[in-house]
């Protein structure tokens, strides 16, 4: 679900911490690698993998004052390629506006993340974090073909079609 109410300045940036950090990933799904792609941390959650995926889910850290989710911040997005992520990230995922840090600004910029919406018990908590670079390694060319680019095209399919029935 998407919030009813997006603060303009916030509505074109999200903060990514999983398989959407990788730009080939991003490449097959919004057609480019935006120019601008920011190291960024989230204070207060934690990213876990999701049992028996490839890809990562992240919750609050009610408990851990400490906790910490390493990621990037993607900006200049525009409405579709915001539309495609939505798409595909689809309802295991929650969009939520937050406040991330960026270090090479020395600042934080308010945007918005997707946060983990299905069961916590789909999450491995014990395993420990999730690695950008293992599924990179190990799963990114298996996950481009059987889970990126379709999910695509059945974006764009279901675009066009909804432009055929207007």
């Amino acid at each position: 679900m998407l919030p009813t109410a997006i603060a303009a300045s916030a509505a074109r940036s999200v903060f990514v911490y999983g398989t959407l950090c990788s730009p080939k990933v991003l490449e097959a799904l919004i057609d480019r690698v935006p120019p601008e792609m920011m190291a960024a941390e989230l204070k207060g959650y934690r990213r876990h993998p999701v049992v028996e995926q490839v890809f990562p889910g992240m919750i609050p850290a009610k408990t851990d004052g400490m906790a910490l989710v390493n990621g990037v911040l993607l900006q200049d997005l525009s409405n579709k390629e915001m539309d495609v992520l939505d798409w595909f990230e689809g309802k295991e995922y929650e969009r939520q506006p937050v406040e991330v840090y960026v270090p090479s600004l020395s600042a934080t910029k308010p945007t918005e993340t997707y946060i983990w919406a299905n069961p916590i018990e789909e999450l491995d908590r014990e395993t420990g974090d999730w690695s950008l670079e293992t599924f990179e390694k190990t799963f990114l060319d298996w996950y481009l073909q059987r889970t990126v680019r379709p999910y695509r095209m059945e974006y764009d399919q279901m675009v066009r079609q909804k432009q055929e029935d207007s």
